[in-house]
């Protein structure tokens, strides 16, 4: 294995478990234990990867976590979100949150309602996003087709993008060719695999520069990190499915339904970073739009009574 591939697995991971213990206090000293890099090489490699320091990327993804909590988990009090999103007390939080939004937690929360609508550096806050036409029948009313269900735990080979969301001939849709090709190459067929599109970032929040992307598929235990594919585990659990057509710049607004429409007025909390786009066996080509994607949200809890 290349050690650029190498390289690159350690640094993967890194972001994964920034991203999965963000309530812990993590520093440079734990970032660089868990890369098994020194400080300095660490510092160096994960700034060339991530083109951020450790330490800005620990402090951006806590705060774009603590803003998606407000804005989707909103029975919390903001000292709580504080703490979950590893501040140490509300004052720093507040003070940080004003310098990465340039607005109050507080003013965050009550301009954005179940959505980022008002929120100040969204540049799509001047576009209207329309119900799904698919899930809106004669009558005139909104019908949730959605689902909640046990799904397994997957073990996962994936490529990261990092890079802008909306690029449609390259970007995504280019790193999920190259997995396919890789998948090829190993004996893993279309009609026997599952792809799974898993993205713990939101355009809204996230630099475009660093919005993640993991085009993955579910692979056996034989199947090991190599000089292209890095290997992860999405959690298992009970989740929110909705199936709808992999319609391109339509499955936005779907994804949009669901977390805007469908959720408020349900009696569950979803996990805010957890969703993942399922997309099932198929014959068909890296669209695959004669099958269907499951949108699905993790469930974190139901709400307090």
């Amino acid at each position: 294995m290349r050690r650029s591939a190498a390289q690159r697995h350690r640094l993967n991971r890194v972001m994964n478990f920034a991203q999965n213990h963000i309530a812990e206090a993590l520093n440079l000293d734990v970032l660089a234990d868990v890369a098994c890099f020194s400080k300095y090489h660490f510092t160096r490699a994960f700034g060339a990867y991530a083109q951020e320091t450790p330490l800005h990327h620990l402090w951006r993804i806590r705060l774009e976590r603590a803003a998606r909590m407000l804005v989707f988990v909103r029975d919390r009090a903001i000292t709580d979100v504080a703490l979950e999103c590893g501040f140490s007390c509300s004052q720093t939080f507040s003070r940080s949150f004003r310098q990465r939004f340039n607005t109050s937690p507080r003013a965050f929360q009550a301009a954005n309602q179940w959505s980022y609508a008002g929120f100040p550096n969204d540049e799509r806050r001047n576009t209207v996003i329309e119900p799904p036409a698919d899930l809106t029948p004669d009558t005139g009313g909104v019908h949730a087709p959605v689902r909640v269900e046990a799904r397994p735990e997957y073990r996962v080979a994936y490529l990261r993008h990092i890079g802008p969301y909306g690029n449609p001939n390259g970007g995504i849709a280019e790193t999920y060719r190259a997995l396919r090709n890789w998948a090829h190459a190993h004996g893993l067929r279309d009609h026997a695999s599952d792809y799974i599109g898993l993205c713990p970032d939101h355009a809204a929040i996230t630099p475009a520069t660093h919005c993640r992307y993991d085009a993955c598929i579910v692979v056996p235990d034989t199947i090991g990190e190599d000089e292209v594919v890095s290997i992860q585990t999405i959690p298992g659990g009970t989740y929110a499915v909705m199936h709808v057509k992999p319609d391109g710049p339509r499955l936005h607004a779907k994804w949009e339904w669901l977390t805007s429409d469908w959720l408020p007025g349900s009696d569950i909390v979803c996990d805010p970073i957890l969703r993942y786009e399922f997309y099932p066996p198929t014959d068909g080509n890296a669209g695959r739009p004669e099958t269907g994607v499951d949108l699905c949200l993790r469930v974190q809890e139901a709400k307090a009574g």
